[in-house]
C-alpha cells in the first residue's frame, strides 16, 4: 500500500508538534528512532526545524546516546519503553536527563514499573501514538499521572475526529467500551493510492479512516483520553516498525520446505513484539531452519525487520470452528513457552556458513554452533569462528570463553579484519547487540 502525504500535513505536523511539547530555539531535542517513520519526521526533525530547535540524531545505543544528551543537555527526547528501560541502569542516566523536561514513550504499552521508575528520577513522562496514515495522539504534558501512564492521550488537533466502532461495522460503542479506532482530520489520509478496492475496507462510508486498533476511551479528570488495546489488523509491532504478518507468510509459503505458516507476534521485552513463524514442514524427516528461510527471505528482498526470529515446528496448525488459522492459539503458546524458557537461551543453528553468519548478525540474531553441528563448507570454519569472535570483541561488556583454534584467538589482526569486512558490508549495523557463540573444540560457555 502507499500512504499519499502532502507537505501541507507535515507542516501542520511540525507546528502542532513543537507547540504541544513546548519547543523554542532553546529546546534541544535528542532523537534515536529511524527518521523514515512519522513519529520521527513529525516529533524529531520537523517540529525541530519549526521551532529553530536543536536536534541530536544517533543510534540509541545507551553508550552513544546518553553521553550525547549529557554533553548538550537535551530537553526532549522521544523512545520505546523498552529502550527507556535499558537506560534507567546507565551511569550516565543521570547526567543524561539533568535537564530534560519531556520523556515521550511511544512504540509499545508503557509498563507502570517503567513509568514509576523513570518519574521518581526525575523524569516527567508522557505517552504518544501515532500512524503512518496520519492521526496522532498526546498525553497532555500537564495531565495527571494516571491518564499519562495508562493512555496515549489526546487528539493534538481540536480539527481531529475519532470515533471508536464496533469492528466490521460504522456503530459507534458506549464510552468506556473496546472498539477500533476510526479518525478523520486535516492530516490523516483520505484513501490510499489508487487503491479503490483497499479504500472500500479501510475508510468508513462517512470518511473516518478504520485503524485497526483496539481503543478504550476513559475519562480523567474530565478529560476524554484513549488507551490502546490490542490490534485488529494482523500487524506485528516491532519497536514501531509495523510488519505485516500476511506478507511474511505469503513469502515464506513458497519455501519449497513449508507446507503451511503461520505468522505471530511474540512478546518482547526490549522491542514490544518480535515475529516467530510457526511452520508445517513438507518433509517432517528435513525441515526448514530459521537461518534457511532468513536466506529465503533475503533472495526475495524483503526487509530484515520483517523476517521471523523464531522457528516453531508443528505438525498441524490450530483451527477455529470455521476452519481458519487461530493465531490467539499460537500466541498463547509461544507465550507460554517464553515464560518457562531460561531468559537469554540461544538459538541453535546446525548448519551455518560464513555468509550465513553475516545474515543472522545482520538480524540481530543470536548464533550458537555446537560442537556437534556440521558445516556447509567445512574450509569456512576457521573464518567462522573469527567472525564470531570479531562480533563479540564488539559486543563491549558481553564476554565469551569460546574453544578455538589458539593461534586464532590471538590473532587480532584476522580478527578485525574480519570485522570490518562484516562493517564494509553492513554499515551502521548495530555489531555489539549480537551475542555469538562459535565452538570448534568441547563446546563453549558465555
Amino acid at each position: 500500500k502507499i500512504i499519499p502525504r502532502l507537505h501541507a500535513e507535515y507542516r501542520c505536523n511540525a507546528d502542532l508538534t513543537a507547540s504541544w511539547w513546548g519547543h523554542t530555539e532553546r529546546s534541544v531535542l535528542a532523537f534515536g528512532l529511524p527518521l523514515a517513520h512519522n513519529a520521527a519526521l513529525a516529533n524529531g526533525l520537523h517540529a525541530a526545524h519549526g521551532a529553530g530547535a536543536a536536534l541530536l540524531l544517533a543510534t540509541p545505543a545507551a553508550d552513544v546516546m546518553l553521553p550525547l544528551m549529557a554533553e548538550h543537555g537535551a530537553t526532549w527526547t522521544m523512545s520505546p519503553p523498552g529502550l527507556a528501560r535499558e537506560y534507567l541502569s546507565h551511569p550516565a542516566f543521570d547526567h543524561a536527563v539533568a535537564r530534560l523536561g519531556t520523556w515521550v514513550l511511544t512504540a509499545a504499552r508503557v509498563p507502570r514499573p517503567v513509568f514509576d521508575e523513570l518519574t521518581g528520577r526525575g523524569v516527567h513522562v508522557t505517552q504518544a501514538f501515532g500512524m503512518s496514515e496520519g492521526l496522532f495522539l498526546f498525553t497532555p504534558p500537564d495531565a495527571p499521572d494516571g491518564l499519562r501512564a495508562e493512555t496515549v492521550g489526546v487528539p493534538i488537533s481540536p480539527l481531529d475526529e475519532l470515533r471508536v466502532l464496533r469492528p466490521g461495522t460504522d456503530v459507534e460503542v458506549a464510552e468506556g467500551e473496546t472498539g477500533e479506532l476510526a479518525a478523520r482530520g486535516p492530516y490523516t489520509i483520505r484513501g490510499y493510492l489508487d487503491a479503490p478496492d483497499r479504500d472500500r475496507d479501510a475508510f468508513t462510508a462517512e470518511g473516518f479512516y478504520r485503524s485497526g486498533d483496539l481503543v478504550r476511551a476513559r475519562r480523567y479528570a474530565g478529560t476524554l483520553s484513549y488507551s490502546i488495546e490490542g490490534r485488529i489488523k494482523d500487524l506485528i509491532d516491532r519497536g514501531g516498525e509495523k510488519v505485516n504478518a500476511e506478507e511474511v507468510e505469503l513469502l515464506i509459503a513458497g519455501h519449497p520446505a513449508v507446507a503451511e505458516i503461520a505468522l505471530v507476534g511474540m512478546p518482547d521485552p526490549r522491542l514490544g513484539e518480535r515475529g516467530c513463524a510457526y511452520v508445517v514442514a513438507r518433509d517432517p524427516q528435513n525441515p526448514p531452519t530459521l537461518a534457511g528461510i532468513c536466506a529465503y527471505l533475503e533472495a526475495e528482498g524483503l526487509a530484515k525487520y520483517k523476517w521471523p526470529e523464531r522457528l516453531e515446528l508443528t505438525d498441524a496448525l490450530p483451527r477455529t470452528q470455521v476452519g481458519k488459522i487461530s493465531k490467539v492459539t499460537l500466541r498463547a503458546d509461544i507465550g507460554t513457552k517464553l515464560q518457562h524458557e531460561t531468559p537469554q537461551a540461544p538459538k541453535s543453528a546446525r548448519h551455518l556458513t560464513l555468509a550465513t553468519l553475516r545474515t543472522l548478525a545482520g538480524s540481530g540474531t543470536w548464533v550458537h554452533r555446537p560442537r556437534t553441528g556440521s558445516l556447509d563448507n567445512p574450509s569456512a570454519a576457521s573464518a567462522i569462528d573469527a567472525m564470531a569472535y570479531a562480533i563479540v570483541v564488539a559486543s563491549g561488556p558481553a564476554i565469551l570463553s569460546m574453544h578455538t583454534e589458539p593461534a586464532r584467538r590471538r590473532d587480532r589482526t584476522f580478527v578485525l579484519a574480519r570485522l570490518g569486512r562484516l562493517s564494509s558490508q553492513r554499515p551502521g549495523r548495530a555489531i555489539g547487540r549480537v551475542l555469538a557463540w562459535a565452538c570448534k573444540g568441547s563446546g563453549c560457555s558465555p
